[in-house]
């Protein structure tokens, strides 16, 4: 969106500048005079709008996400631990969807924050760790056995199921934009029983 804006207002600049130059060279004097005079006005304002859009640039909010592998003793759940990050002096709402697939097909698991139905209101200078993202029982679900028991028959050469998670980001920034973080791709290792990030 400013880069839009940005984009706009260097345009008609050089617009400006382009009939000063032709009025000139028409010998209109008069008429140039008053449009250079309107031009050095404009770049004025063009000046202060940068920065205005630079001082807004610098209050937007600075996130970090990430996901806390799981150890044994996250039990059959997959008990996930969901931490971000608010690194800068102001407030933000980040909304996450987690987009859980299992086999490839899309699971809507855990509270309306990590299907990002909600958002978390993410204080300045603070971390959030949630803990009720817990993938377990819709494995159960669909493939009929708990990740424990999956875990286990791998002994036995069983190929266990694919299960991933996109994670999608987004908060609120200044002007009443939103950021969009870039997707985060992990998958689940059931012989490590840990979430494994996809570089």
């Amino acid at each position: 969106m400013r880069r839009g804006v940005f984009k706009l207002l260097i345009a008609i600049v050089f617009a400006l500048l382009i009939v000063v130059a032709v009025r000139l060279a028409l010998g209109c004097l008069a008429y140039a005079s008053l449009i250079v005079q309107a031009a050095e006005a404009f770049v004025l304002t063009f000046i202060l709008l940068i920065g205005v859009f630079t001082y807004l640039e610098s209050r937007d909010p600075v996130v970090s996400f990430y996901i806390e592998p799981t150890t044994p003793d996250s039990g059959p759940e997959l008990r996930t631990f969901v931490v971000m990050r608010n690194h800068s002096a102001f407030n933000t709402a980040v909304w996450v969807n987690l987009n859980l697939k299992i086999d490839g097909v899309i699971q809507k698991v855990g509270a309306p924050k990590y299907t990002g139905d909600e958002p978390w209101n993410l204080q300045a200078g603070f971390t959030v760790s949630g803990t009720r993202f817990e993938p377990g029982e819709a494995i159960k679900k669909q493939i009929g056995k708990d990740a424990s028991t999956i875990k286990n028959e791998l002994a036995t050469g069983a190929e266990p199921p694919k299960i991933t998670i996109e994670i999608k980001i987004w908060h609120t920034a200044s002007l009443g934009t939103r950021v969009h973080k870039p997707v985060q791709k992990w998958h689940f290792d059931f012989k490590r029983y840990k979430w494994i990030f996809d570089v």
